[in-house]
Formats: C-alpha cells, structure tokens, sequence
C-alpha cells in the first residue's frame, strides 16, 4: 500500500489513549479525525473536564468531535462531508457509544473495534471485570471488523496475556491497554494489506456481561470468601466493593483468605483474631488488609482496628 491510510479514530477513556498514540506515531496512518464524548462537569465548581483521548488529540492537532449522540450526527448522512470525506478506515476503542449502521458503511475498509476480552467470551463493557470476578487464568484483547450487533463481527486479530492471582481492574486494563497498542498498528495494515482472513466467531460459546452499576460493588457475605475477595480485586476502579457498618458505608479495598475458619461468629461479623481484622462469609473467613469508612481515609487493618475498636464485632449489612 502506497499511500497513507487515512482515519477516523474513536475513543475515550484512558483504556484508549495507547491504542490512539500507536496509530498517531504510526507514519503509514493519517488520523484526520477524532470522535470522543463530551466534556464532563466534574467536582463541586461543575468545571468541564476533557476525554483522555481528546486531550491527546489536541496535542497533535487532530480535529475533534463531540456529538452527545453519534446516532443523531448529521454530517455522516453525506459520505463526501468531512470527517467522513475518503475515509478508509474507523478505529474504535472504548467509545461508549454505539456507531450506527449508517457510519459503519462508510470507511472503504470498515470499522475496527479493539476489544478487552479473547471473544467470543465476555461481550460487552464490563469484560475486564468479569474476567477478574470469574477468576479467570487467561485474558486479553480481540482486535474486529464492527458490524451491527454488539462485539460480534469477525475477528482479525487476538493476543494473550496471563492473570496475576491478585490482579484488579486497575492493573488489568493498563495491561490489556498496552498489549492493544503493541498489536493494533500491525494488525490493521496487515489486514488492509490483504494478509489477514478474518475470523467469524463462535455465538455458542459467547458470553454477554452488562456496564458495571454501583449495586455490582455491595458486598453480600452469604456468599463465600474466595468470590468476595474477587470482587473487590474485580471492582477496585469502580463502584468500589462496599457494605455498611452502624449505617456508614465502609469500603474494602485489599483482601486475602484466611484458611482457618472461625465457627463461633455471625456471618457479616467484623471480628479480630491473632492481630487480623477479619469478615466471617457464607463460607470461609476474609482477611481486611486495607479498607475506608465513609468520610474517612483509607487505612491499614491495623490503624483501622487501634482507631475504630466500637466497630469490631459488630455485623456488616
């Protein structure tokens, strides 16, 4: 291919950022265009934050569009109207939008979706935390043709990457995000270039995992220890892992299983045994490392125990 293949990218979040910067270095692409969500009002003075991804477009002088709704644009009604004017090729990565039909007929060669999940397994949003939650030993990322329904076209591309037994959705992401970067470029140009058959993938073996609530994050301690401490690991950017205690909201941020099993407490019960602040479960105990009481900082078990000792025994709801 003789000439630069020209491009709209689409993204967001930090997730997209690497993905972004490899085409944007990357001289056998011209990036005319990026998409990305509106600015956000954040904290109390309600200022405009920008994407991530804008912010690395503005850097390089890449225009920026920011429809509230990219279903209701109206310039991709004219394929000859720029952005959209000779495209070859859209590249979307954590958008956050779905791309209507109309838009993914434009691009001569179609639209690209970088996804966090070795697909068919684990379509949707919230993949990375279900890999974590489901303890999964394997994950990775799935570079696909977009069609109309949601992480179903054909895939082009996929790489591996093993889980750490404590991974979280913090680490997990910077590790899925940089694995995308390290195979996007290459995978795309030796998919225009003719070299790459895509894949159709297999709907019996597919999995679809819904956006990530606040509700996902409540702790329920019927359940037994080793999914609990999954979930926290699963739900550490966001909402959290949390539960209430005298009606507080307390958060537990790190984790670990205790082998022993404490018969004589409740279940829910916050209890010390041998120095460790522990949660009798449906089955099993939780060992706290680190946690944080509503309008407080995070702390240690141990500084949590020495500050907060009318809170122990009590049973967390």
């Amino acid at each position: 291919m003789n000439s630069k293949i020209k491009t709209i990218f689409m993204g967001t979040p930090d997730f997209a950022v690497l993905s972004f910067r490899s085409l944007i270095n990357d001289n056998r692409f011209d990036i005319v265009a990026c998409f990305t969500q509106p600015d956000r009002a954040v904290g109390r003075s309600g200022k405009l934050q920008k994407t991530p991804v804008k912010l690395l477009a503005e850097e390089n002088s890449i225009p920026v569009y920011q429809p509230g709704k990219i279903s209701n644009y109206t310039s991709y009604s004219d394929k000859d109207s720029f952005p959209f004017l000779g495209i070859d090729l859209i590249v979307v990565v954590a958008y956050a939008q779905i791309i209507p039909q109309k838009i993914l007929d434009i691009p001569k060669y179609g639209c690209i979706n970088v996804h966090g999940s070795l697909l068919p397994k684990y379509r949707g949003s919230s993949c990375i935390q279900a890999s974590i939650l489901n303890g999964d030993g394997v994950s990775g990322v799935t570079i696909m043709k977009m069609d109309k329904g949601m992480d179903t076209g054909d895939i082009i591309n996929q790489a591996e990457i093993i889980l750490d037994k404590k991974e979280t959705t913090e680490t997990l992401f910077e590790k899925i995000s940089k694995l995308g970067e390290e195979i996007l470029s290459d995978t795309i140009y030796q998919y225009i270039s003719g070299n790459i058959n895509p894949k159709k993938q297999n709907d019996m073996l597919s999995s679809i995992v819904k956006k990530t609530s606040k509700e996902d994050g409540k702790i329920d301690w019927l359940k037994e220890a080793s999914y609990i401490e999954k979930q926290i690991r699963a739900m550490s950017t966001w909402p959290g892992a949390w539960t209430k205690i005298d009606g507080k909201l307390l958060k537990i941020i790190e984790a670990d299983l205790l082998e022993k099993d404490i018969s004589d407490k409740k279940i829910g019960q916050l209890f010390t045994f041998e120095k460790k602040l522990l949660i009798k479960c449906g089955q099993n105990t939780l060992e706290v490392l680190r946690l944080q009481l509503e309008g407080k900082k995070p702390h240690s078990a141990t500084d949590f125990i020495n500050g907060n000792k009318e809170l122990l025994e009590k049973v967390l709801s």
